[in-house]
């Protein structure tokens, strides 16, 4: 059965609750021929729930990562597999088209993502609608961030996430990044370094991560959990751990779907690129 443990932080008020949350999620799975799968995964999930009558929504940013290590009735190991997602999920009740434009730009603000650009239906009432960004990558990933060539995959995921910097920069703020009275240069110094100081946590995560590689699983998993709460920082984060999933071998699926609209549905699939992720 699974087991979830280890909430460490919660913060509420009357009418909206901002949780950002770390779990463990254990099982142990014996299949008939014999097979016995144990799979260790962390969680980081950061939600935003509110409640107004009968009226309610949802916004979930989360990650997953761990490991499924599968072994014969003799104890003999068969193979281990690692698993990364990558999820921002938004939910309404009584939907309209203004909260499914916001719930949209908000995707995009968070992720840096134009192409998730999506219009809403002119009409007014929507029903229930889902907004659903995943981003999927394996044991490629993994050995990318934690393994011999460590040094070179960050020197590549640096190189992203300053580019993308510079390139919004370069333009105006078109996903409203920027306080109201914060000129650009205070306000791109402001997300430079906040995402060197999480970039930072990250790499050193990283190098935790490969202490536990296949020695103990639970604490691997602990520790990608905070790994997936960093990359969650700001997009220019998520843009550096996007594109080195893209080059390890990834898969985008992106849904915006509703009670009363067409499903758009959108999916990229990328295989490894050796070049670049080693």
């Amino acid at each position: 059965m699974p087991r979830v443990d280890g909430r460490f932080m919660t913060v509420k008020s009357l009418f909206v609750s901002s949780k950002g949350n770390f779990y463990s999620l254990s099982n142990i799975k014996n299949l008939k021929e014999g097979l016995v799968v144990d799979n260790e995964y962390g969680i980081y999930s950061r939600e935003v729930r509110g409640r107004l009558l009968n009226r309610h929504k949802n916004r979930v940013k989360s990650f997953y990562g761990g490991v499924s290590k599968v072994t014969d009735k003799n104890g003999a190991l068969v193979s281990v597999d690692n698993k990364v997602q990558l999820s921002w999920f938004y939910e309404k009740d009584h939907g309209d088209t203004k909260s499914l434009n916001n719930a949209i730009e908000d995707v995009i603000q968070d992720t840096g993502l134009d192409y998730l650009k999506v219009k809403a239906p002119s009409d007014k009432e929507l029903g229930y609608i889902n907004v659903s960004l995943k981003l999927d990558a394996g044991t490629s990933f993994t050995k990318a961030i934690a393994g011999q060539n460590q040094a070179f995959t960050f020197s590549l995921m640096q190189k992203a996430m300053t580019n993308a910097i510079a390139t919004y920069f370069n333009g105006d703020d078109r996903h409203e990044l920027c306080h109201a009275a914060e000129d650009k240069g205070t306000c791109k110094a402001r997300y430079t370094s906040e995402s060197i100081e999480a970039f930072a946590k990250i790499r050193s995560l990283s190098s935790e991560l490969a202490k536990h590689y296949g020695k103990n699983n639970k604490a691997f998993a602990q520790t990608y959990a905070k790994i997936g709460a960093e990359a969650w920082t700001n997009q220019f984060v998520f843009k550096a751990m996007l594109e080195q999933m893209k080059h390890c071998g990834s898969a985008v699926n992106y849904e915006v779907s509703g009670e009363k609209i067409s499903n758009y549905q959108l999916q990229n699939v990328t295989s490894q690129d050796v070049q670049f992720c080693k």
